[in-house]
């Protein structure tokens, strides 16, 4: 049935939902494992079905926007600038850093994702503003303003995504999920400003080892903390 609705819509459709276990439960039943077309459309990809019991075949086209035509008809690159570029790769760097340290392997995924999700909401939003412009120029680069917007769209997902991980059990260690992480309390409860030495004691309350602490501070100066001298640190 959901298929029949895109295909009634000619390809395109808005799924709003304000309960996530109601989608959930849906996904569970036999007449509702359309989860694989959620994934197709994330990825802005066909989707052929048939179904044995009735003579039918139906074939959804990728979802088609109000500009499509538009941007069919001018075909368009689009690019960040080198600056961009290299500000995207160590902000990303840094974040894949930080959720290793403080989330484990399991969340890298999401941070990879995201950074795949920065580069496309920064094009629709490029070529939102070719269309309105009526632009018709083959190469566009991501503007200033645009960029920014996305940027701290992204830091705002991400950490809802973070959060999200931490609740979801997993089999076998839903007990140990549940647990605060001691890491972001560590972090919380440091003073304003602080020397390694206070770091190092205060993380011994959390169960952290000393070489804990110190790659905590390597690794987070620059994003949570600010390094003045040497073994003096200022949360941001």
């Amino acid at each position: 049935m959901f298929r029949q609705h895109l295909a009634d819509n000619g390809g395109s459709g808005i799924l709003c939902e304000t309960e996530a276990d109601t989608l959930g439960n849906v996904l569970q039943q036999d007449w509702g494992k359309y989860s694989d077309l959620m994934r197709k459309c994330f990825s802005h990809e066909d989707d052929a079905n048939s179904r044995k019991s009735v003579v039918e075949f139906m074939e959804l086209e990728s979802p088609v926007i109000e500009m499509h035509n538009f941007l069919a008809a001018h075909p368009t690159e689009f690019h960040f600038s080198r600056t961009q570029w290299t500000h995207h790769f160590e902000t990303f760097r840094r974040l894949l850093k930080e959720t290793y340290l403080l989330n484990g392997d399991d969340a890298l995924a999401s941070v990879f994702r995201m950074g795949v999700i920065f580069f496309r909401i920064a094009m629709t939003f490029s070529a939102l503003r070719k269309f309105e412009r009526q632009d018709t120029t083959t190469v566009i680069y991501c503007s200033e303003t645009d960029y920014e917007t996305v940027h701290k769209l992204a830091n705002v997902f991400i950490q809802h995504t973070l959060f999200l991980l931490e609740k979801l059990p997993k089999s076998g260690m839903a007990a140990f999920n549940n647990l605060p992480n001691n890491k972001r309390q560590f972090i919380e409860n440091l003073p304003t400003e602080f020397r390694r030495k206070e770091a190092v004691e205060i993380g011994e309350g959390y169960g952290l080892s000393r070489a804990t602490v110190d790659r905590m501070l390597e690794t987070l100066t620059g994003s949570h903390f600010d390094c003045a001298q040497h073994g003096v640190y200022s949360k941001r």
